[in-house]
C-alpha cells in the first residue's frame, strides 16, 4: 500500500463466528479490550466487537508484518480506536464500521479515513438523520420525497455515502 492508497477489508460476521475462530480472536485482545468485550450485554454486540477487533488487527498486520496480538489502541476524542503513537511511526490510520452481518475496516497512511456500512433492510430514520447531518437544502429534499419509500431510502443512502464530499450532490 502506498501513501495515496486506501485499503478496505470486510467480513461477513457469519463467516467469522465458528467457535475455534472466536477463541483465537479473544486471544488477540489486549486487557482493556477484553474488559470492554466482557461488559457488552448482547451476544451480537460481543461478536461484532470481537470480529471487528480481529479484522483491524489482521488488516494492520497484513500491511506491516507485525503480529496481530501486538497492536495497542488508544481512544480518540470521539471514542474511536486509534493506534498508540509509539506503535505508529508511519502514521497508519484506520476506521471500523459494523452493521448486522457485516464488518468493514479501512486503512490509509497520513490521512483521516472513515467507512460506514449500513443494513438497508432495517428501518432508517431518514428525515432525522438528514436534518442532523446534511445541508438544509438536502434535508428539505429528503423530506419532500417521504411519500415514496423506495426512492427515499435509496436517496438517503446515496447522500449518506457522500456526506463527506464537497461534491455531495446527486
Amino acid at each position: 500500500m502506498t501513501s495515496s492508497d486506501l485499503v478496505v477489508w470486510m467480513t461477513r460476521t457469519e463467516l467469522a463466528c465458528e467457535p475455534p475462530l472466536l477463541a483465537r480472536y479473544v486471544a488477540l485482545l489486549s486487557n482493556p479490550e477484553h474488559e470492554r468485550w466482557a461488559k457488552l450485554r448482547s451476544e451480537a454486540a460481543r461478536t461484532d466487537f470481537l470480529v471487528g477487533r480481529a479484522l483491524v488487527r489482521c488488516a494492520l498486520s497484513r500491511e506491516t508484518g507485525e503480529p496481530p496480538e501486538t497492536w495497542r489502541f488508544a481512544t480518540n476524542a470521539f471514542g474511536r480506536p486509534a493506534l498508540v503513537a509509539e506503535q505508529n511511526p508511519r502514521d497508519l490510520r484506520f476506521n471500523l464500521s459494523h452493521t448486522p452481518g457485516l464488518i468493514a475496516c479501512v486503512l490509509a497512511y497520513s490521512r483521516e479515513v472513515g467507512i460506514d456500512v449500513e443494513c438497508t433492510e432495517q428501518a432508517f430514520p431518514v428525515v432525522a438523520l438528514a436534518r442532523r447531518f446534511l445541508t438544509a437544502e438536502d434535508a428539505e429534499h429528503i423530506d419532500d420525497v417521504m411519500g415514496r419509500a423506495a426512492e427515499e431510502l435509496d436517496l438517503a443512502y446515496r447522500r449518506w455515502c457522500l456526506v463527506g464530499s464537497d461534491d455531495a450532490r446527486i
